[in-house]
């Protein structure tokens, strides 16, 4: 059976493959791309649910660069001039996340520009708000809350230098970290709530959110997933935006054996349009 599994990934992996090229062109090989590739082949060997779900978001990754190529085709080159210049995995890994912050953008029809940094400025309202990517990546099979808590207060501190206060909104990537212990432990909305408003240089931010994705076995599509942590000062046009691409009312709940969207009661909401 794991050898179906792997044979299957590879598979996959081959033909994501050829369409990036067809969507990028060039030579894949000498891209970051090529280190996402490798890991998929790594984990099909050791963790196959890891290895699906890394070849369900290179196949995102596709059609967000297809998304973005036909509305911003500036932001397209400078996306595809990273991903052959950059070699490493984490640098796919940030790349990647980038690309899907900037493709959600472009599917709400948000006036964007990237100076780097922050990541992103977006124009609205006569008024000009920030979204700065990081993540938090799996390193070890091992994973429990003290785990998640370190990476989450890591990056939330590694990004707080920023001088734009609560015009800026932290976007955290989390989607390996999450299929490691939604299989054995649960995470509260609460909780990850409760502990982004505990960290010091939460302060910094207008917003912070984790996003996740994770495959559905039920009907063999992916879900993304995601919390949203507001500041009490954050600044009103951020607010607007989010509410487009992360309205309040859907959040990211990690329950034992799998992660689902869920509403949010009014009372928990921490913005009411």
């Amino acid at each position: 059976m794991e050898l179906k599994e792997h044979l299957k990934i590879k598979g996959a992996a081959s033909y994501l493959k050829q369409e990036l090229v067809k969507t990028l062109g060039g030579n894949i090989d000498i891209s970051c791309i090529q280190r996402g590739l490798e890991i998929i082949d790594q984990f099909s060997k050791s963790n196959i649910a890891l290895a699906q779900q890394n070849c369900v978001l290179l196949k995102y990754l596709n059609n967000h660069l297809r998304l973005i190529k036909r509305k911003n085709l500036e932001s397209f080159k400078l996306f595809r001039k990273r991903l052959f210049r950059e070699r490493k995995l984490s640098d796919f890994y940030s790349l990647r996340y980038e690309i899907f912050v900037a493709h959600n953008l472009c599917y709400y029809d948000l006036k964007y520009g990237q100076p780097d940094p922050p990541d992103f400025e977006v124009h609205l309202n006569d008024e000009v708000v920030f979204l700065e990517c990081g993540s938090c990546q799996l390193t070890s099979q091992s994973f429990n809350k003290d785990d998640l808590k370190y990476k989450l207060e890591s990056v939330i501190n590694k990004k707080s230098n920023y001088n734009y206060a609560h015009k800026l909104a932290l976007y955290v990537e989390i989607s390996n970290i999450s299929i490691s212990f939604a299989q054995d432990m649960s995470i509260s909305i609460d909780y990850l709530d409760d502990f982004i408003k505990s960290i010091d240089n939460f302060n910094k931010f207008g917003s912070v959110i984790t996003h996740t994705v994770i495959r559905d076995d039920n009907d063999a599509h992916v879900k993304f997933l995601y919390s949203r942590t507001d500041h009490q000062n954050i600044n009103k046009s951020l607010v607007e935006i989010l509410n487009k691409i992360n309205p309040t009312d859907k959040r990211l709940i990690f329950e034992k054996g799998s992660l689902f969207q869920v509403t949010i009661p009014e009372s928990k909401r921490t913005n009411k349009k």
